[in-house]
């Protein structure tokens, strides 16, 4: 569990770093297209990866929502790298953004950056919605089910120092891949878009190495805790929707606290 954790952080890091830079150094952007992602794309995004993760929930076991959920991130990270990026010049719609910074006013140019770089933008909301999705609640939802109140003291110290082993290495990876020690034939010219694509796969190869890594903890030790008790009933799953989950929250003083520190 600490090497699941180490990768999705190292992914974490490297997003964070690269997500700004990206959506920044786009044609015609800069950093006052970032308030406009946040608002118009980023939270209708984040209510609707919830309302996913709820239906998903409802529908598959712990194992198969964690295979799902990362592997809708890694996908879109692996089709940025090889389809996005390289084709950006095609998809992006350019002389349409031209004709519209031409009408409106200049206050609207962060809104039509966004527009502009579109590819960008979806780069920039999924690297967001994976220190929410798949850092805080799938990985923290996986391991408050199968860790008790007292392993949880012993062993969620250690994830920390994984955690910030992780980001070192991250910084580590991130200064590598940009130094240009790794050349790609289809880029020449291009070195920031070879950063990226490698920043990209680096994502993906570590992404798929946590679901390898998750399927392995969850047949050699969980399945052999229900072999050992065959006679112990699989927890019946709970369906509820959106307001059902609002209102089960509200009830709870506990998590009510929990979401005043965040």
């Amino acid at each position: 569990m600490l090497i699941i954790y180490a990768l999705i952080v190292f992914n974490y890091s490297i997003l964070k770093t690269t997500k700004d830079t990206l959506v920044m150094t786009a044609k015609a952007s800069g950093a006052g297209t970032i308030p406009f992602i946040k608002v118009w794309v980023l939270m209708p995004m984040t209510l609707f990866v919830t309302y996913l993760y709820t239906k998903i929930a409802n529908k598959f076991r712990r194992e198969q929502i964690f295979y799902i959920m990362m592997s809708l991130f890694v996908g879109f990270f692996a089709l940025f790298a090889f389809v996005l990026y390289p084709f950006q010049n095609f998809i992006h719609p350019h002389q349409l953004a031209d004709t519209l910074q031409s009408y409106l006013p200049s206050g609207a140019q962060g809104l039509i950056a966004m527009l502009r770089n579109w590819s960008f933008t979806l780069f920039y909301v999924m690297a967001e919605l994976w220190g929410t999705t798949i850092m805080t609640v799938l990985f923290w939802g996986f391991a408050n089910e199968v860790t008790s109140v007292s392993d949880a003291k012993r062993y969620y110290a250690i994830l920390g120092v994984g955690a910030n082993i992780a980001t070192m290495l991250a910084g580590e990876a991130i200064g590598y891949l940009s130094s240009g020690s790794l050349v790609l034939p289809f880029y020449e010219g291009d070195s920031w878009g070879q950063s990226l694509s490698l920043i990209s796969l680096v994502i993906v190869l570590s992404g798929t190495a946590s679901m390898f890594l998750f399927r392995y903890i969850n047949h050699s030790f969980f399945s052999h805790e229900m072999k050992s008790n065959p006679l112990k009933p699989e927890p019946e799953k709970v369906r509820m929707g959106m307001r059902k989950n609002f209102a089960y929250l509200a009830r709870s003083r506990y998590l009510i606290y929990i979401a005043i520190i965040v």
